[in-house]
């Protein structure tokens, strides 16, 4: 049993985890644990809950909230070349549902199809492999798809829908049947469950050793999540089938050559050469 808490600068407090209907895991450095009410979790935390988890909940103190469906994947401030002023972005939806409830830092946050800068109100995300749908809750805000620079407006009520050629549409209201999918807790207005975790973290339980079928969906991710990820998880690199598959693959997440196959010093590489 062993504690997890992630170090986050000041700017980028630790969110932690208020509520689990179901199981999931978390994901620290390069080792996994199983979630638990009252875990802190820091910036690159991944955060995968199974397909039996109904609710899975996190608060940041400045009262943001975000509430994760079952079978989905998500990233804690992830990297970006396009941070706002409060920082990062909340968090990085990979696969799943997101419900997320702006606080007073107002970070928007990503996926593969959309690019919310910031907003105030409540959105509801899904992202699956049939494309993406953005659904404004509550609030206003400006959202634009990955592959475009241009930003919509998306109001309450209306959704932004994307394809799989990553063009991004604003509709009046969701796609017809699209709400009668949305977690039956995301329709529930919880209150902030935070206060009643003021004392230390607890110890969670360590899961498996990460293997790289474990991991692939993010080490294929884009290239921005996961240029840091070949120091993160070096350390997997010791077994055998995990380099081997890194290997296979390295087509897919070319940024692992420089640590399979590390440069020579410069005095042995004169040595070799007289």
């Amino acid at each position: 049993m062993l504690p997890l808490a992630l170090v986050a600068s000041a700017a980028e407090p630790q969110a932690v985890l208020t509520l689990l209907e179901g199981e999931a895991t978390l994901v620290s450095g390069a080792r996994a644990y199983a979630a638990a009410p009252g875990a802190r979790l820091g910036p690159g935390t991944l955060v995968e809950t199974d397909a039996n988890a109904s609710l899975l909940r996190l608060e940041w103190p400045d009262g943001s909230l975000l509430d994760l469906g079952p079978s989905t994947r998500v990233m804690l401030r992830p990297p970006s070349e396009k941070p706002t002023l409060q920082g990062r972005p909340l968090f990085y939806l990979l696969q799943g549902w997101a419900k997320q409830t702006q606080g007073a830092a107002v970070s928007g946050h990503l996926s593969p199809a959309f690019d919310v800068p910031s907003f105030k109100g409540v959105l509801v995300s899904q992202i699956d492999g049939s494309g993406a749908v953005l659904f404004s809750e509550l609030g206003g805000e400006q959202v634009s798809g990955r592959r475009s620079a241009a930003l919509l407006p998306l109001r309450a009520g209306q959704a932004a829908v994307s394809g799989s050629d990553g063009s991004v549409k604003i509709l009046l209201r969701p796609p017809e049947g699209w709400l009668a999918r949305i977690p039956r807790a995301f329709r529930d207005t919880l209150p902030p469950q935070a206060a009643r975790f003021k004392g230390p973290p607890p110890a969670l339980e360590p899961r498996a050793a990460l293997s790289y079928a474990a991991l692939q969906h993010w080490l294929v991710a884009e290239p921005e999540l996961r240029h840091d990820f070949p120091t993160r998880f070096a350390a997997l690199l010791s077994d055998r089938a995990f380099r081997a598959a890194v290997t296979k693959q390295l087509s897919q997440h070319p940024e692992w050559e420089v640590v399979l196959y590390p440069p020579r010093p410069a005095s042995a590489a004169h040595k070799s050469n007289p």
